[in-house]
């Protein structure tokens, strides 16, 4: 019963947990979110990271999305966005396990990652707003939800991004919008 149209909207970073990557690399991005924007053509996903100085917000290109109803979404990455999807099992790799729609997302990816000879698994908790903080039935669910998956999530490794006015949310896209033109 997944419906992308109530998921669409701006979603902070609020957690993530990335195998294999070392913590260090992990704290490279501070803070982060993603727009997913429901337009006529269909759902639009971006990811944006304020990197270290003095990289500053840096992200994806705007991709095309399709939600599906048990909860994954298709994304491709096609220059120019043609809206055909691939819907083979391995090519759902974005996966949202647990959600309100209003507060709190939890998200599961996975893909290959032939330079490591393995895969990337990495787990984000997105909140609607940037300091928003889980209650402790909430954090239990998600991390119930995402052991079920893969067992080796431990939030106790996660990185919890520094979020607020320090991240100046408020230049992400348009300081990626230059990145693209």
């Amino acid at each position: 019963g997944f419906d992308g149209s109530l998921y669409a909207g701006t979603w902070y970073k609020n957690e993530r947990n990335m195998s294999p990557m070392p913590l260090w690399m992990e704290n490279m991005g501070k803070c982060g979110l993603q727009q997913i924007d429901d337009e006529d053509a269909g759902l639009h996903i971006q990811f944006m990271n304020k990197m270290m100085w003095p990289m500053g917000w840096m992200g994806s290109p705007r991709m095309a999305a399709k939600a599906l109803d048990n909860g994954k979404m298709l994304v491709e990455f096609d220059q120019p966005l043609d809206w055909v999807f691939d819907e083979s099992a391995e090519a759902q790799n974005y996966h949202v396990l647990a959600t309100d729609y209003d507060n709190y997302a939890a998200v599961y990816m996975c893909w290959p990652a032939s330079y490591f000879d393995t895969a990337m698994e990495v787990v984000y908790v997105w909140t609607r707003e940037p300091e928003y903080v889980l209650d402790d039935a909430t954090r239990s669910d998600i991390t119930t939800k995402v052991q079920a998956v893969t067992s080796s999530y431990d939030p106790s490794e996660s990185y919890f991004p520094k979020q607020g006015d320090s991240c100046g949310y408020e230049n992400a896209v348009s300081d990626v919008a230059e990145q693209f033109e």
